[in-house]
């Protein structure tokens, strides 16, 4: 599982933006239409005046890029790309960009290049550089012909997180000690996403937050290498969580998807039983957002929360690729009530949390989920050879690994049991309970 580092490319590799001085370059050999040159710099010029934002400055360059380069065989635009890069790009790639990037992979990095840039012009710098995988503007293409559309539009708000997520369905990726770098505003969607946000020749705007926010500020790649380097700033070794210490991969893909719905089927109908199709669910410890996607799939609305805020990144990943507008909260689960209204749930739900927590807690956490609902409906893992097997090298280790009997007695105590069965799934064997207030 490689670590995540998210460059942008103009201004913090490159001096310039690529896209635009390609189209600069092919215009002066007369390749590129004059109309859409001329509404390119006008739109620089009246960003650079303040009149328009600098999203209105990318729509309007990436609209006329598609437009200037429509018919536009895509070998030809490659070709031209590669040979701008040779005679003229690599000179405005600043000092030490090649030497981070090479350093970054050492340390098992997986460096993603992000720019609203088309991705012709990007492919000569990924590749001297070394660069793990480029997103940039899409073209469409038709038997290798520019029709002038594109595939994805990125100067939308969300467009560049949008394929940041989608690479997770085709990488193996941690977000432990994940990295990022950028130079503007624009950039804050990947700066706030990362553990270890750091900003070269970052603007005004984004300077402005970048003290706010305490994160690291450097003018050149050099300094920044540097400190990499000394060890100054690169992440510290550490625990990362359970999920990642025992599972190969945490980050669904459609086949895991497929293995997940099977696995939460048993815990899923019980619920369907309990509350009707469209019901409003809270997940309370969601971990890796598994069971939510699986309840969203069946049609329920679900919040999801969790008090760890890495897990949470990696629930917000596989929901956004998988499930049904979830909705995700950083959140103490001993204090629901504080943040939820009186019965604002149907039902909250949960597995694998109860046995890490002492007998009073147990309690507390229960009487605090029936404050925001009328039931609730949980799985643990119960004592039997099949668990003694699976729990064995369990870091997290599992408090209370009892029988079924013993759970019903202890929940007895306190509440009604509506519901006690054990499912055996596809790796454990768990009990799944529905109780209320008596």
């Amino acid at each position: 599982m490689k670590k995540l580092v998210l460059l942008d490319i103009d201004r913090t590799l490159a001096e310039g933006s690529i896209g635009v001085l390609l189209t600069n370059y092919l215009f002066k050999k007369k390749l590129f239409p004059k109309k859409c040159y001329l509404e390119i710099n006008k739109a620089i010029e009246l960003n650079d005046k303040g009149k328009i934002s600098y999203q209105k400055r990318g729509e309007i360059i990436i609209k006329n890029w598609a437009k200037g380069f429509k018919d536009w065989n895509k070998n030809k635009l490659l070709n031209l790309a590669r040979d701008y890069f040779k005679k003229e790009h690599y000179k405005k790639i600043y000092d030490g960009a090649k030497e981070l990037i090479g350093f970054l992979k050492k340390k098992n990095y997986y460096i993603v290049g992000i720019s609203r840039a088309f991705e012709e012009c990007l492919i000569p710098l990924k590749k001297y550089l070394g660069i793990s995988l480029i997103i940039g503007t899409k073209f469409e293409y038709k038997n290798g012909v520019c029709t002038g559309k594109l595939l994805n539009k990125m100067w939308e708000s969300g467009a560049k997180e949008k394929e940041l997520m989608n690479v997770f369905k085709h990488a193996n990726l941690t977000t432990d000690e994940a990295m990022a770098f950028g130079d503007t505003e624009d950039d804050y969607y990947m700066l706030k996403f990362v553990e270890f946000p750091i900003t070269v020749n970052a603007n005004k705007a984004l300077e402005k937050i970048a003290l706010k926010r305490h994160w690291a500020i450097y003018g050149n790649l050099k300094d920044l290498l540097r400190d990499l380097q000394s060890g100054k700033l690169f992440p510290k070794i550490g625990w990362f969580h359970h999920y990642s210490k025992k599972y190969n991969r945490i980050i669904l893909n459609e086949t895991m998807l497929k293995q997940v719905l099977l696995n939460d089927a048993p815990f899923v109908n019980v619920v369907k039983k309990c509350i009707k199709h469209g019901g409003r669910i809270l997940e309370a410890g969601c971990g890796l957002g598994r069971t939510a996607i699986s309840l969203s799939l069946n049609g329920f609305k679900v919040t999801a929360i969790d008090n760890d805020k890495d897990v949470l990144k990696i629930a917000k990943i596989n929901c956004f690729n998988y499930g049904k507008s979830v909705k995700l909260w950083l959140l103490d689960i001993f204090e629901l009530g504080k943040h939820f209204r009186s019965k604002q749930f149907d039902v909250v739900t949960h597995g694998g949390v109860l046995e890490h927590f002492s007998d009073n807690q147990i309690k507390l956490l229960l009487d605090e989920q029936l404050k925001v609902a009328p039931i609730i409906i949980f799985s643990v893992p119960i004592k039997s050879k099949r668990n003694n097997i699976y729990f064995k090298h369990d870091q997290m280790g599992h408090r209370h690994l009892w029988t079924k009997s013993q759970w019903i007695d202890f929940i007895s105590n306190y509440y009604k049991i509506k519901e006690a069965r054990i499912s055996k799934s596809l790796r454990k064997d768990d009990l799944i309970m529905v109780i209320t207030k008596r």
